[in-house]
């Protein structure tokens, strides 16, 4: 299901008083890239929030009404930790540089938390690992920058095994390390992030086809 929520307070109270599943952002190239992962879904707790004003446009449509709003990612997890209490948190994703700075930002500006489990990456991740780990310091949240839909087929296998809130991020990580920028305001101004990506990313024409392939995609797909 979507979560209807026109505000990241709102989705935050959502995640907060659903709790345990997987919370994924959805933008017009996830109608694609998570084509397969929505068509064997295997757990009824997996939601959506609308990343991207291409998907909140086609969801509008779907609906015939302004119920969604643009909710980015990159945003809501750092509003989700702002909310929890002495909580020990994963970041599973990234480079191991970018990781590890992650990591450290996280700790440094959120005194509620701790990071006793980062993960990156660029390496064999083994779900029973990933597992032991969560469990060994009771890690309740789950946050995966590993992009679609590696990160989502990895939250459906640990939540079987370990009851949390997983929520895929994408890019996330790169963004608060400073590794990568989100695009300028005022192409957030005018709802063109989605063309600051393709453009400033190497390969634009595969960019390009992934997003011909979501729009196709996106009204015979439903989240």
């Amino acid at each position: 299901m979507i979560i209807q929520a026109r505000s990241q307070k709102v989705l935050i109270d959502h995640i907060l008083s659903r709790g345990e599943g997987i919370y994924i952002s959805l933008s017009i190239t996830s109608y694609h890239s998570l084509k397969i992962f929505r068509k064997t879904q295997r757990d009824k707790n997996e939601y959506y929030f609308l990343d991207g004003q291409g998907a909140v446009f086609c969801e509008n449509i779907r609906v015939g009404s302004f119920v969604y709003k643009k909710l980015p990612g990159c945003e809501a997890w750092l509003r989700l930790i702002e909310e929890l209490d002495s909580q020990n948190i994963a970041i599973i994703g990234a480079t191991e540089k970018v990781n590890n700075k992650t990591k450290l930002i996280l700790e440094q500006k959120y005194k509620n938390i701790k990071v006793p489990v980062s993960i990156h990456g660029y390496q064999n991740l083994d779900p029973d690992d990933i597992v032991t780990q969560l469990k060994k310091y009771n890690v309740k949240y789950v946050f995966l920058g590993l992009g679609q839909p590696d990160q989502e087929w990895l939250s459906r296998e640990l939540l079987q095994k370990h009851p949390a809130v997983y929520m895929p991020l994408g890019g996330s990580f790169d963004v608060l390390s400073g590794s990568s920028s989100r695009a300028p305001r005022l192409y957030q101004i005018l709802m063109l992030e989605w063309l600051y990506r393709i453009f400033t990313k190497r390969n634009k024409a595969q960019n390009f086809a992934s997003l011909f392939k979501g729009i196709f995609n996106a009204f015979n797909l439903h989240f």
